[in-house]
This record gives structure tokens, sequence and C-alpha cells, in this order.
């Protein structure tokens, strides 16, 4: 058990303080996206769908144990935007972009539930509907596009599938002809999220408004993020190796220009761009808060998720104060549950950096895109 204190004892004394970074050491071999049957379609996450029925399982369990608690700054996309074009509404271009658009409805594509009746479903959803945006809807999984199609009826909203991976991005917002300074910008691919994110701000684009879905079991200050690679299987989440934390998304966007300023269910957090706040009802929030609510809001009470046995965020967070042991002793975590995440027993063959510097995660993400002829 991890958290076993003599396992503490043991991990903090032999394993070095230092930041980590795996690297891609065989070559990439391309996945054929399997068929999901149409009964699993309700709990399938988005993007990269292709785990066996029982880790399907466990993420459903996973989320059904995960608390939905509202924060101080819990707000949906519909009062972000309410808020950032409040007497700017001729500022707007009306055009969002969701990569990870499921089914364009609910959180969980065919499975809506409490939490998307109170506005916390697909974010893009209700602003392609109600407020009247086109742009573009991606997903990664094809058997769901027609579902996504009949959601999402509108000619001026672009229905794809296709994987989105740091390699594509550019050429799928220009194919949509997406504004660089686009209104609404959600990324939700349980993969390489943080590695699409730098993707899209590094070729220049600017939207106005970020929700970026998060691995909140990674504690602050750890900068952990899935880096590319053709290989990733997103198992759902399952063992908990998907994404990037809370404070590695941060640490990219915010030098581009933005602030926190809300998580949202079931685990996202939102940026604006600084030049449109201050906004009336937001507050700029410090990582530290953000990583703090994301706690509150959108994980088990227990502490235990994605990671299940392999870890505890109340244990790991014991450790803040200590960067560098928080570090050390969440370094065998993450390369175990790559390992089981993956099937890749006894190495990980994806590369991922968990460290206290972010320039380290970006550092390892253009030598993977080099590698992969970019």
């Amino acid at each position: 058990m991890v958290s076993s204190p003599a396992f503490w004892a043991v991990l903090l004394a032999v394993l070095p303080a230092r930041s980590w970074a795996v690297s891609l050491r065989q070559p990439a071999v391309a996945r054929a996206t399997p068929s999901v049957p149409q009964h699993l379609l309700s709990v399938d996450r988005k993007h990269n769908a292709s785990a066996a029925t029982d880790a399907k399982a466990s993420v459903a369990s996973n989320m059904s144990a995960a608390r939905q608690t509202p924060t101080l700054h819990t707000v949906t996309s519909e009062q972000v935007v309410t808020a950032v074009f409040s007497g700017k509404e001729a500022t707007m271009n009306k055009f969002a972009v969701n990569f990870g658009a499921g089914d364009g409805v609910c959180m969980i594509p065919g499975g809506c539930s409490q939490a998307d009746a109170l506005g916390h479903g697909d974010p893009v959803y209700a602003l392609y509907t109600k407020w009247g945006f086109g742009g573009l809807a991606v997903e990664g999984n094809p058997q769901l596009l027609p579902a996504l199609s009949f959601n999402l009826p509108a000619v001026n909203i672009s229905k794809i599938a296709s994987f989105v991976t740091p390699m594509n991005t550019v050429q799928l917002l220009q194919a949509a002809h997406a504004p660089l300074d686009m209104d609404y910008f959600k990324n939700d691919i349980d993969a390489y999220d943080c590695a699409v994110l730098y993707s899209v701000l590094k070729a220049g684009y600017r939207p106005k408004i970020l929700q970026l879905e998060v691995n909140p079991e990674i504690p602050f200050p750890i900068n952990f993020g899935v880096n590319y690679s053709p290989n990733f299987k997103s198992n759902l989440g399952n063992g908990g190796f998907y994404g990037c934390s809370t404070t590695l998304a941060a640490n990219i966007a915010m030098p581009f220009g933005y602030d926190i300023v809300g998580v949202s269910f079931t685990h996202d957090v939102i940026f604006v761009r600084k030049d449109l706040l201050p906004a009336p009802g937001l507050k700029s929030l410090t990582i530290l808060e953000a990583v703090d609510e994301e706690a509150v809001c959108c994980m088990a009470p227990t502490g235990i998720g994605h990671f299940g046995q392999m870890s505890n965020y109340h244990v790991m967070n014991q450790l803040r104060p200590e960067p560098q042991k928080m570090l050390a002793a969440f370094t065998p975590v993450v390369a175990q549950s790559c390992q089981f995440s993956q099937g890749t027993t006894p190495n990980c063959l994806v590369p991922y950096t968990v460290s206290l510097n972010a320039v380290d995660f970006i550092t390892q993400y253009e030598q993977t895109i080099a590698a992969n002829g970019r």
C-alpha cells in the first residue's frame, strides 16, 4: 500500500530527489481504433477510447465515487462567457473549438447525469446551441460521429472524427478557419492534453477562454504531463496515467498571457486571457488555489481515484512543504501507472514528465515532436 508508513520511509530514503523525464525508446507503432459496442458508449470517455470493458467499469466506479461539490470558484462555460463579454459583445467572433467532443452533449457520451443538467455537461454544447456559436467539434471515436452530428446539426459547426495530436492541431484549426483569437477553446482528450495545448499556443492561437481538462490527482507543485506518442492508450484514465496536472497546465498557459479564473466539473480548469480581465464575478486564482479547489470539487473524498491503490492524493499532499520529497515519492507511482495502463511492464514506452520545473516538459515535447517527424 502506498499509504504504509514503512513504504514511505524506505521510498524517501532510497529515491533521488530530482526531476524525471521518461523518453520513448522504441519506434512508435500506429494503433487501429477498435470497435466500441453500442451498449458501452454510455461509459466511454473521449479521444483514444480503446480500453477493455474492465477499464470502463473501473472508470465508472471512480466517477461515481468522485466528489462533485461546487467550490467558491466553480463556474460553467456560460457564466465565464457572460462575465468576459459583458458590455463587449461586439468583440465576439462566436467561434468555439471542442477537442474531445464526445457526443457533443454529455460529460460521458450517451450518459448525461445530474451534473450535465446543472450546466456541467459538455461545456461547449450550450455555446453552440444557446449562444449561436459556430466552430469545430473533434471526436477521436468515429462511432460517436453520428451522435455528435445529430446533437450539433448546425452547418456552421464542423464535426470531425479524428484523433487530436500535437502533430495535427494546426491543420484541424486551419481547415475549420478558426480565428487566432477564437472565443472559446476546450481541450479534453484524456491523453497528452498539455502537449496539444502547447502546440496550439505555440502556433500563435490565443483563444479568449481556455477550458482544460486536468488530472486532479497530481498534487501541487508537481508538473506532470504525458507527452505525445502514437502508441498512447488512453485506457479511460484507468491507472491515472493520462493528461497533465493543474500545475503544468497553468505553467504552460500563464506565460502566454492567461490567468486561472475557476474550476469546472468533472475536473477542468478555466483560464481567461489577461487583457480581458478583470471581469464581473471572476477572480484570478493562484495555481495553488486552483489545485485545492480541484481536490474539493472533483475528487473522491478518500483521495483514491484513477491511480487506485498506487497513490492517495491526501497522503501525497502532506509532502507539500517538502517538494523534493513529494517528487521522489510520486515518481515511482507514475512509472507504475504508465506500465499498468499501457500494458508495457516492466518498461514505460510513452514519454512523460514528472518534475518541479515545467521547462522539463517543454524540452521533452520538442524532442518528442522532432522524433516523430516534425
